[in-house]
C-alpha cells in the first residue's frame, strides 16, 4: 500500500463538504429519509421487545423470570446489533452511490449480505479498540475512534476483510485526525440541532452528516489510493 497522496487532489474542507452533503440530501431526500426511518424503526422494535420482556419479568417477580428476561434481552441485543450493522452497511453503499453520481436505490439498504460478517467483526474490533484507548485516557480513545472511522466504508467499497479494513481506515485517516475531529464536532452539532427539532430534524441531520462523512471518505480514498 502507498501513503503518498495523489498529485493534483486538494485537501478536503469542512464547509464545502457540508454544502455538498446538503445539496445531495436535497436531491435525494426520499431514499435517504426512507433509509433512516427503516433503521430507526428496526432499532425501536428491538428496544421495545427488550423493554417489554424486562417489564413482564418484573411483574412476575420471580428470580427465574428475571434470569430468563436477561437472557432474552441479551439475544435481542445481539440480533439488534446484527440488523443495525446490516442496515448501516447498506446505507453506506447507498451514500457511496450518491456521492459518486452513480444510480442509487432504496434497495441498497438491504444489499450488505456479502459483507455482513466483515462488518460485524470490524464493529466488534473497533468497539474493543476504542474502549481500550478510552480506558487508558479519553484522548487515545478518541484518536482510535477517528482512525477507524471509515472501516464500514472500506468494507463496502473495497471488499476488504475486517482487519484489513481497519488498517486501511487508519491509513486513510493518517494526518487527518485533527480535521476529522472538527468534522465530528460538526456532526454532533447537527445531531443536537436535529434532536431539538422534536427529533424530526434527525431525519435530515443524520443523512447530511452521513453524506458528508462519505464525501470525506471518497476524497481520501482518491487522495491516498490503495496499491497492491
Amino acid at each position: 500500500m502507498s501513503d503518498t497522496p495523489s498529485p493534483g487532489i486538494p485537501q478536503w474542507e469542512i464547509g464545502p463538504t457540508l454544502a455538498q452533503a446538503w445539496e445531495l440530501f436535497k436531491a435525494n431526500a426520499g431514499i435517504l429519509i426512507g433509509g433512516s426511518v427503516v433503521i430507526a424503526v428496526a432499532s425501536g422494535v428491538f428496544s421495545g421487545i427488550s423493554q417489554g420482556v424486562q417489564v413482564a419479568a418484573q411483574q412476575v417477580g420471580e428470580d427465574t423470570a428475571m434470569v430468563a428476561a436477561g437472557l432474552v434481552s441479551f439475544v435481542v441485543g445481539l440480533l439488534s446489533w446484527a440488523v443495525q450493522t446490516f442496515l448501516t452497511l447498506g446505507y453506506v453503499r447507498m451514500m457511496l452511490h450518491l456521492v459518486r453520481g452513480e444510480p442509487a436505490a432504496f434497495g441498497d439498504l438491504f444489499s450488505a449480505t456479502p459483507v455482513i460478517v466483515a462488518g460485524l467483526v470490524a464493529s466488534l474490533l473497533t468497539g474493543l479498540a476504542t474502549l481500550a484507548g478510552t480506558c487508558l485516557l479519553v484522548v487515545p480513545g478518541v484518536i482510535v475512534a477517528l482512525g477507524l472511522l471509515f472501516a464500514n466504508w472500506v468494507i463496502v467499497d473495497q471488499g476488504l476483510g475486517p482487519v484489513e479494513a481497519l488498517k486501511a481506515s487508519w491509513r486513510l485517516t493518517s494526518g487527518e485526525k485533527g480535521r476529522l475531529f472538527l468534522w465530528a464536532l460538526v456532526v454532533v452539532g447537527l445531531a443536537i440541532v436535529g434532536g431539538l427539532a422534536c427529533c424530526v430534524g434527525l431525519l435530515v441531520a443524520l443523512p447530511v452528516a452521513g453524506l458528508g462523512t462519505t464525501i470525506v471518505y471518497d476524497h481520501l480514498a482518491r487522495l491516498k489510493p490503495r496499491v497492491g
